[in-house]
């Protein structure tokens, strides 16, 4: 009987083979989309991604899409942002194609995360690719290179997905000063998106641009964090650390080394802050009360601890 089994099995492996059908898996792909004249491949948020991945053995994959976002040329940058934005515009209808409806025709699991001038490749994907998309598990946008009042085409994003969006104020000159100049209004990844309907927007001290060494502050460093949230909204278990043992205390915003990740309800109008800090790379969940007061609830250097502790408990 067990040798039956066996050939039966490889019966239905060669015909799936052989008839060209798809096959679905349960790994969580995760696709990062590249910014303006960002020329390090793997990028770095792709080379912290695939490390958390392979050490922690995650259900998940990522991979970067290429286009052709220009190489950056210091003295003709200005025209090269300009033809950096109508290849994102042509790429668009590419990205369509090869990612949107690939994923979707196949029923996997994706994530998109864009930095940048990605994030113009993507919405305006949206435009092209006018179908719901089911499959979608999150979508982050990093520093993005949009007008602050951008509109996103409706009728796209998974019902009640919103964007996170994060964005830093303070330390992101490149994309404050150069957008501003050329576009002549603030970028979403700057000041965040007014469309509170479609966008969830999270302050961040990141810089715009990798610039390696040992103090990094860029949005690559939110690649773990990322990974995180989006197996603990889809409900993938995976081994975690404890949390440390906390004393609860008040605490500041956090406005110079902490990133804001993500907010959920708590009882009445209290809410969970989980945030990120750049320079020790651990995690605490901040409950914020009615009154604004905010005290430490919780910390780790594993982020999925904290949100099983104290998201799981919370009103999504």
């Amino acid at each position: 009987m067990g040798r039956v089994m066996r050939v039966l099995l490889l019966t239905i492996c060669l015909s799936v083979s052989l008839f060209g059908e798809s096959v679905k898996t349960d790994k969580i792909e995760f696709v990062y989309v590249h910014g303006f004249g960002e020329w390090r491949f793997p990028p770095a948020f792709e080379k912290k991604a695939k490390a958390y991945i392979d050490e922690n053995n995650l259900s998940a994959h990522v991979s970067t899409y290429r286009w052709d976002s220009k190489k950056l040329n210091p003295f003709i940058v200005l025209k090269q942002w300009g033809e950096a934005k109508e290849n994102a515009d042509k790429e668009a209808k590419v990205f369509a194609e090869k990612v949107l409806k690939k994923y979707e025709e196949s029923g996997s699991k994706y994530v998109i995360v864009a930095y940048s001038l990605g994030t113009r490749v993507v919405t305006k994907a949206f435009e092209h690719y006018k179908k719901p998309l089911k499959n979608l598990n999150g979508i982050y946008f990093l520093g993005a290179a949009l007008d602050e009042d951008f509109k996103v085409a409706k009728g796209v994003l998974p019902q009640g997905m919103k964007i996170a969006n994060y964005y830093s104020s303070v330390l992101d000159g490149a994309l404050t000063i150069s957008y501003s100049i050329v576009e002549g209004n603030n970028p979403g990844g700057e000041v965040g998106f007014s469309d509170d309907t479609v966008f969830d927007n999270y302050r961040t001290v990141c810089t715009h641009v990798y610039k390696g060494g040992p103090i990094q502050r860029d949005y690559s460093n939110l690649s773990e964090a990322i990974i995180d949230m989006t197996l603990f909204k889809s409900k993938v278990q995976r081994k975690m650390d404890e949390p440390n043992m906390n004393f609860e205390m008040s605490v500041w915003n956090g406005v110079v080394h902490w990133n804001d990740l993500l907010t959920v309800p708590s009882s009445g109008k209290s809410s969970y802050l989980f945030q990120h800090n750049v320079n020790t790379n651990h995690y605490r969940a901040v409950l914020i009360d009615e009154k604004g007061e905010r005290t430490r609830k919780g910390w780790s250097g594993d982020l999925f601890a904290l949100l099983q502790r104290f998201a799981s408990k919370s009103k999504n």
